[in-house]
């Protein structure tokens, strides 16, 4: 459980369901891809989350603390995705593939925002 110093928890306490499949499919790891590293993705939501707790840290401490946990969270569903495509059998980069061709991830992606408002 994921906890600040107001023991405030953003992680609900109960197990996800395992991650296993039947076999390899190319097909479904690359829908999955789309989830893990794409526009909206996970990674996006890390990057940002990361982003706006760094940029909140100075003016809204207790926020930025919350947008941290959150991000720990993302990154453990980031992980889960990763093992996911892994075992059906693609390379979990940070891409995406569409007609054949592959699109690393891109640091456009991250709505980036100036205000505590568009953080949030």
């Amino acid at each position: 459980m994921l906890n600040n110093e107001n023991n405030i928890s953003y992680h609900v306490d109960l197990p996800y369901p395992d991650i296993k499949v039947e076999k390899e499919n190319p097909r479904y790891a690359n829908i999955l891809l789309h989830n893990y590293s794409g526009i909206v993705s996970e990674f996006t939501a890390v990057d940002q989350y990361v982003y706006h707790k760094f940029k909140l840290f100075k003016d809204c401490p207790a926020v930025s603390q919350a947008i941290g946990e959150i991000a720990m969270v993302e990154m453990h569903h980031l992980e889960m995705l990763g093992e996911l495509i892994l075992l059906l059998g693609e390379d979990p980069r940070y891409w995406i593939k569409k007609k054949d061709k592959r699109y690393y991830w891109n640091g456009k992606f991250v709505d980036y925002g100036n205000t505590l408002k568009e953080y949030l």
